[in-house]
């Protein structure tokens, strides 16, 4: 996936007995408030020179300064990388408030796995 917020062709639900919500396009919803445990990995594809970057966004006060996943190639190396990339953060989130991924550079990832859990 280039530029953009990420979505997602199929959720898992493992377990969910607080009524939280992930939907296709992308959102995570809190169903109760607490401290959630996130985490995300997939392969991060870039070219000499770019980085690919994915921040973790949310509404009100659960947007998140800095990068959740930050893979950079020098331009001293030849050619495309392809290479594993994940993140772990712990936030905390009133019920209904909201948090998504988004990648904010030039690279691209693929095969994301998203994971939110209550801790």
């Amino acid at each position: 996936m280039n530029r953009g917020i990420f979505s997602y062709e199929k959720i898992k639900v493992e377990i969910d007995e607080v009524g939280s919500y992930l939907s296709l396009s992308g959102y995570y919803t809190a169903g109760i408030a607490g401290v959630y445990q996130v985490s995300a990995s997939g392969y991060a594809g870039i070219y000499p020179g770019q980085e690919a970057i994915i921040s973790l966004q949310g509404t009100g006060d659960a947007t998140h300064e800095g990068h959740f996943i930050d893979a950079r190639v020098q331009n001293k190396v030849h050619g495309w990388v392809h290479d594993s990339s994940a993140g772990i953060r712990h936030v905390k989130l009133r019920k209904g408030q909201r948090i998504y991924l988004e990648n904010t550079a030039t690279g691209r990832f693929d095969h994301m796995t998203f994971c939110v859990s209550l801790v």
